[in-house]
């Protein structure tokens, strides 16, 4: 059923009121900010000093990489053994873990979450010293940026 109003009778809507707060421009800004000579020489020298923990593979492709500092970088959002590890920061299983401890319980909820999947994912796992470091793997993550994000390609990528 359709109803007539004389205009008349229509009130107007204020138009409502943005407040733009300056700092997140700022930071988004800044997060833009091409790095300094100096920053790009302390990210490599980080880069070089970060050791990996454990490697995992599928098939012959770098697919996740724990580092010793704790850190992990899997090529995928969607990898089951990045969605275990944001899951256990999200439910407090990490919560007050640090250092060695952190590295062992990130190792073990990986893993955990591989074989729960039944994906068959190889690893390597290194001692200290003799390890890889991060300025040499990283590169070589398999960052899935030449496959569409279909679920048939994220079995392969475990």
């Amino acid at each position: 059923m359709m109803h007539n109003y004389p205009i008349s009778a229509m009130i107007p809507l204020e138009a409502p009121r943005i407040q733009i707060d300056k700092k997140p421009l700022e930071t988004i800004l800044e997060s833009l900010r091409e790095p300094s000579a100096e920053d790009r020489a302390q990210a490599l020298e980080q880069q070089g000093r970060t050791q990996a923990h454990t490697v995992y593979y599928s098939g012959d492709s770098i697919i996740g990489v724990l580092w010793k500092n704790g850190t992990v970088a899997f090529g995928s959002n969607n990898s089951i053994g990045n969605q275990a590890v944001q899951q256990a920061y999200n439910s407090g299983q990490l919560d007050g873990i640090s250092g060695e401890k952190l590295v062992k319980r990130l190792s073990e909820i990986i893993d955990d979450a591989f074989d729960k999947s039944k994906s068959y994912v190889k690893t390597e796992t290194y001692e200290s010293g003799n390890a890889p470091t991060m300025a040499l793997l990283s590169h070589q993550i398999d960052w899935m940026e030449n496959y569409p994000m279909l679920s048939s390609h994220l079995d392969f990528y475990a």
